[in-house]
């Protein structure tokens, strides 16, 4: 069995997405372990142009990709990579880890609220990234995993509104709707 690893060691954009894209070819399989929709790569297959900010670039060479447990996933995001994916030609062979952090609309709200109030900034994409992470390090993160079952759903995120309403009050922005969330 082989395997090649690739890691930045940069601020993100030194070109990881295109030396996978060009390895892919000699893989079966290809993963991303961690990080979320803050991130980008664009590859060129066939002069077709693919902007991808979660799925691993592997998927437009037919190549099994894995979204890893290390991952914080915005499921709008995510179908929308993979409908542009679909509208291509690709069907793609997906796999997403059940232990993957849920990137909510209001982690998005938090992450660019914090980053207004700070006297020195950290720069951040304002995706939710950071919130989410967070949220996961507390133990109150909604995982991939709880969007199977509602019922399930439903008490993660009444948990997590619970002590991120308090988070929103403080900043002038509404509560969670559990509910809506939950639909959605």
């Amino acid at each position: 069995m082989k395997a090649s690893v690739v890691i930045g060691t940069q601020w993100g954009d030194e070109g990881k997405g295109k030396v996978v894209d060009f390895l892919a070819k000699d893989f079966d399989l290809v993963a991303r372990y961690q990080g979320g929709d803050n991130a980008g790569h664009t590859v060129v297959v066939k002069d077709k142009e693919f902007r991808f900010h979660l799925v691993p670039s592997g998927v437009v060479r037919g190549k099994k990709v894995v979204l890893g447990n290390g991952m914080v996933i915005n499921p709008s995001v995510l179908l929308e990579e993979i409908r542009r994916l679909e509208e291509n030609g690709i069907e793609p062979n997906i796999v997403i880890s059940k232990r993957a952090q849920v990137i909510f609309p209001f982690h998005r709200v938090l992450d660019g609220v914090k980053e207004g109030k700070k006297k020195k900034k950290i720069g951040t994409t304002k995706k939710g990234i950071g919130p989410a992470y967070a949220d996961k390090a507390a133990r109150l993160g909604v995982r991939i995993g709880d969007l199977l079952n509602k019922e399930t759903l439903t008490l993660a995120i009444q948990a997590l509104a619970d002590e991120k309403n308090r988070e929103l009050e403080f900043y002038g922005e509404p509560p969670i709707d559990v509910e809506k969330l939950v639909e959605e």
